[in-house]
């Protein structure tokens, strides 16, 4: 009995620690799930938040992002539209050149017309001096004025009158120059057939001891005189004599009254050589001057240019 009763309350005893044990399981999975809950319910809380922040701060990225896109648009636009003006003002500037350039080339070749024009008018011209000289080489002066009067009587209704005309309505003093250039040319050119008498001159001297003044210490006097009169003047052995040589006879000339007069005068050095010079070429102007109004008189023509009355 004794063993009956002690299993009996053996029995007793686990059924109620199996009782307690499984109210405890209970309680413990009962406060398990709620804390469970508690702590999804955090979770699910936590993450909304986050989720929401996310969200704010995804906005607040994109919004941000937005604003920099915006602003390097407008960057780029601006130097895009920077460039392009650029782009359109070296456009505008080139068209300008281009322009500049075709109006110049133009004008070029207006310029080349008229200067075959008149470098073909010049040859003529030239050809006809020619012909002159190559008439005239062999005459005296004397004879060569009277041919050159008479063609001028010959022609003076038509070819004087054009000529005038022509000199005043068209570049009247470039022909002048143009006409003297033509003539030393000329002169120059062809000089080389004329006798020696036609291209020299003799001064005599009182002594050979002037010979050494003229040429001056170190050649000074001779090399400036040389140069003021454009004429050679050449000191050889001829007793008393030095000689003047030039294509042109009017230098010639007036490079012969200077060196009459220093000699005259004594007084022989640059500054006098280049001021006795200077009234020489005075004297001889005018001398040809005079003789031209005489001749032009003597024929009866009357308002002839004052280059031509010189020649």
């Amino acid at each position: 009995m004794l063993y009956v009763a002690v299993g009996i309350v053996g029995v007793i005893a686990f059924l109620f620690g199996f009782a307690i044990a499984n109210f405890k399981i209970k309680r413990d999975l009962s406060k398990a799930e709620k804390d469970a809950r508690s702590i999804v319910e955090k979770a699910e809380r936590e993450a909304q938040e986050l989720r929401k922040k996310a969200i704010v701060e995804g906005r607040e990225e994109v919004h941000k992002m937005r604003e920099e896109f915006e602003k390097e648009k407008k960057k780029r636009e601006e130097e895009l539209r920077i460039l392009e003006d650029r782009l359109m003002k070296r456009e505008e500037m080139l068209t300008k050149r281009e322009e500049v350039l075709d109006k110049k080339e133009s004008h070029m070749d207006e310029l080349k017309e008229r200067l075959e024009k008149k470098e073909k008018e010049l040859a003529e011209k030239e050809e006809k001096v020619q012909k002159e000289l190559t008439k005239l080489a062999g005459m005296t002066v004397e004879e060569a004025r009277e041919i050159v009067l008479q063609e001028a009587r010959e022609r003076y209704e038509h070819d004087i009158a054009r000529l005038f005309k022509e000199i005043k309505d068209r570049y009247e003093e470039e022909a002048d120059r143009e006409a003297k250039r033509i003539i030393s040319i000329a002169v120059q050119r062809y000089a080389a057939d004329y006798v020696s008498d036609i291209t020299v001159s003799t001064v005599s001297l009182p002594s050979d001891d002037m010979k050494g003044r003229i040429i001056g210490r170190e050649g000074r006097n001779i090399r400036t005189f040389e140069k003021i009169t454009g004429v050679d003047l050449i000191i050889d052995d001829t007793p008393e004599v030095v000689v003047l040589s030039c294509f042109n006879p009017i230098r010639r000339e007036i490079a012969k009254l200077t060196l009459e007069k220093l000699i005259a005068d004594g007084r022989i050095h640059p500054a006098r050589i280049e001021e006795l010079y200077e009234k020489s070429k005075e004297e001889i102007e005018k001398i040809i001057k005079e003789a031209g109004q005489e001749a032009t008189f003597r024929v009866g023509v009357m308002g002839l240019h004052p280059e031509l009355v010189k020649l």
